[in-house]
């Protein structure tokens, strides 16, 4: 990890250093979190299955009524 140096008062603006410095290990973290990811990616072993199994049918032999709902209702 890069511990940020003391800048000198001779031309150069403190805060402006601090803030390039910063910005410069944000891009190095970005830039390490991508490489670790594409790394990551590469490792992921994909498998096959020969024989999917069908889902099973919860509402097999189950029937629906839904000719009340298409009627109007009389709300008094």
């Amino acid at each position: 990890m890069k511990v940020l140096t003391f800048v000198r008062m001779g031309k150069k603006n403190p805060l402006v250093e601090y803030k390039f410095e910063a910005y410069n290990m944000f891009q190095t973290m970005i830039d390490s979190i991508q490489d670790e990811t594409i790394m990551a990616l590469y490792r992921i072993r994909a498998q096959f299955i020969d024989e999917v199994e069908q889902p099973e049918d919860h509402l097999e032999g189950a029937q629906a009524h839904h000719d009340d709902v298409l009627e109007p209702q009389d709300i008094d």
